[in-house]
């Protein structure tokens, strides 16, 4: 005896959606995920164990988590032999959570405890894809107020976390639990013994995001602290600009215009933050060129008592001093600007005559696909203090085509572009830049924030077939973004993906029932939507016509095409080869049917006919005793038979 073993399928299902809880969640789902078909029973399918679902199967916001054998995800499934009528799993999803870390930043000098509003407040928690960080207000702490939450520790950014959806976009830095530890903080965000981190067996969890509290001093008996300019009287000095602001401790103000000196010896060099100390001011240092800022800092200020304060009003004054610094008059320093678009091409604008505090003029914003203009940033094309050696080292630095791209973001901005004009930190509204004698030779680099493209699919309306794409939109970076398409799916076997076209468009742009859309002529990708035309899918069906009994054939065959899953009904022929023309064939069977429904090859139909045969007596008639020891010893005629055929009677 002869067997053949049976051959079953692996049938990759939708499963069950779970949050980071293991609490149930309603998603649409998907249709079949994938099918291993025709493995023999017995076969070791054990390498199965390590498939996962691709990126077109793989639902946004969440990771698979393992194939269960039910479809409520209850039993995991381990692939070992390829059972007897074969295996149905179940895809586990788990939805992404990211790890969020408030960095309190308690502040030197602060003592006791940061009242949040509300108790055991978390130092870091999770926050589920799509999301957003209720983020706590430090209500209360002894001498210091809170002035928010920042996306970076220079508080460049301010973070918005009703405005901030938490997703693989807007969270991008990597979570090392073997360093980031989740327990223990206290109140006011230390870690403490023991250190440990509770992500560990969480895989879901592979990012977080760090946020930053802001905190300044309290003023006693004041609403703010001034700042004011000191000329420099005794070395000739006149002309120092005044500021009606006042600032709280640790914000950000401009510095004000150059003063004058009356020695022509000398020309004015920066501003110098001065300190109040031991009734003095004496100087900090810190050096800062008109227009740009300093932190004002409640430690430098001096502290007076107001002789006739106001009802209600200060008791006190805060003052900080910026003095004018003069330097020895010489011949302007040649040097210049240049301006890169920071795409890796080389400056599209160079001030080739600018001088050491003599403005030039920003160029218009420029443009570049995918992309939208912030600003721009200053980078230093030189270290050297030598304007001679500093030439050199900037000249060699601008032909390096590597420096041609800087990686920059909105808190490297120097020049914030909104609404057509560009501002300072402090929101001066300015039209020049000067090279100074701290950065005699430095680069303007344009600095972009990828656009977000939103590609929308459909099935088109005019489609001849039925089905469906999976998904109907996914939202990826403009440049750098790599979509994953979407999967034209059948709404039945009698279907099947034709083409894909874009927009209102009619040129077909893909064929391939995984669409994935391409980049534009610029190289980046764009918003379209993409549809699916399905049509009917058909295959082939052949009538093929025999005398019955023989492999002969009497008509032509007969092909047409015929829908995949719908009947098809065989006829006679309409005409037969020229001997069997007028021999009044009749049809005896089909094989194997008359009507068959149609699959996607092998369909057949032989269809078997007979010829009618008369036989005639010619002499008498006798009926017969059927002894065949008796002959008949009559004649008969024969009508119909073909050629080479006789009759026994």
């Amino acid at each position: 005896c002869f067997y053949t073993r049976n051959t079953y399928d692996i049938n990759f299902m939708d499963g069950k959606y779970v949050d980071g809880d293991d609490n149930p969640m309603e998603e649409a789902g998907m249709p079949q995920i994938a099918l291993e078909s025709g493995i023999a029973y017995g076969a070791d399918v054990s390498s199965q164990n390590s498939f996962v679902p691709d990126a077109a199967h793989t639902p946004v916001g969440y990771v698979f988590e393992g194939w269960y054998i039910d479809s409520a995800c209850t039993q995991e499934y381990t692939f070992d032999k390829m059972p007897e009528g074969g295996i149905t799993v179940y895809a586990k999803w788990r939805q992404k959570e990211y790890r969020v870390f408030l960095h309190v930043n308690y502040p030197d000098g602060a003592t006791g405890n940061i009242n949040w509003g509300t108790t055991n407040q978390a130092m870091t928690f999770r926050v589920s894809e799509g999301g957003h960080v209720s983020e706590p207000t430090g209500r209360d702490l002894a001498g210091f107020a809170f002035d928010g939450w920042y996306l970076d520790e220079n508080y460049t950014q301010v973070f918005n976390g009703e405005a901030y959806v938490i997703n693989e976009n807007t969270v991008t830095k990597l979570y090392d639990k073997t360093v980031d530890m989740t327990d223990t903080y206290d109140n006011n965000g230390k870690l403490n013994d023991p250190k440990s981190n509770s992500d560990v067996d969480r895989f879901w969890i592979t990012r977080k995001l760090d946020i930053y509290a802001k905190w300044h001093s309290t003023l006693e008996g004041a609403s703010g602290i001034v700042v004011e300019y000191d000329a420099d009287s005794s070395n000739g000095g006149y002309g120092a600009p005044t500021d009606t602001n006042t600032y709280v401790d640790t914000a950000k103000a401009p510095a004000g215009a150059a003063s004058r000196t009356s020695d022509n010896s000398k020309v004015f060099g920066y501003w110098e933050v001065q300190k109040w100390e031991n009734d003095a001011w004496v100087g900090t240092g810190e050096k800062v060129l008109p227009g740009d800022t300093f932190t004002v800092l409640k430690a430098n200020a001096k502290v007076e008592d107001l002789p006739a304060p106001a009802p209600n009003g200060d008791t006190k004054k805060y003052t900080v001093q910026l003095k004018s610094i003069y330097i020895d008059s010489e011949a302007p320093t040649p040097t210049h600007i240049n301006w890169y678009k920071n795409d890796g091409t080389d400056a599209f604008k160079k001030d080739d005559a600018a001088e050491i505090n003599v403005g030039v003029d920003i160029p218009a914003a420029p443009t570049r696909d995918g992309y939208e203009f912030l600003g721009w940033a200053r980078v230093a094309t030189s270290t050297s203090e030598d304007y001679e050696i500093a030439g050199t080292e900037a000249a060699a630095w601008e032909a390096d085509s590597a420096n041609w791209t800087q990686k920059l973001d909105e808190g490297d901005l120097y020049l914030k572009y909104e609404n057509g004009a560009y501002t300072i930190a402090d929101g001066t509204s300015i039209t020049q830049v000067a090279p100074d004698e701290n950065l005699p030779y430095h680069a303007m680099f344009a600095v972009w924030e990828e656009k977000d493209v939103t590609i929308h699919y459909a099935v088109a309306e005019d489609s001849t077939g039925k089905g469906t794409v999976t998904p109907e939109e996914e939202t990826i970076k403009a440049a750098t973004g790599s979509p994953a398409g979407s999967a034209a799916t059948a709404s039945s076997i009698k279907f099947i993906i034709d083409y894909w076209t874009m927009d209102d468009g009619t040129e077909h742009v893909g064929e391939e029932a995984h669409f994935i859309p391409s980049k534009n002529a610029n190289g980046v990708y764009e918003e379209h939507t993409y549809y699916a035309h399905f049509k009917l899918n058909k295959a082939e069906v052949k009538v093929e016509h025999y005398l019955l009994g023989t492999t002969t054939k009497v008509a032509d065959d007969v092909s047409v095409e015929a829908t995949i899953g719908e009947e098809y009904t065989a006829s006679a022929a309409a005409a037969f080869f020229e001997a069997y023309a007028d021999r009044n064939l009749a049809v005896k069977n089909y094989d194997p049917d008359q009507t068959v429904v149609v699959s996607e090859n092998g369909n057949v139909i032989k269809v078997y006919y007979t010829i009618p045969v008369t036989v005639t007596a010619d002499n008498d008639e006798k009926v017969y005793d059927n002894d065949p020891s008796h002959p008949t010893e009559y004649t008969a005629a024969v009508e119909g038979l073909l050629e080479g055929d006789s009759v026994d009677y």
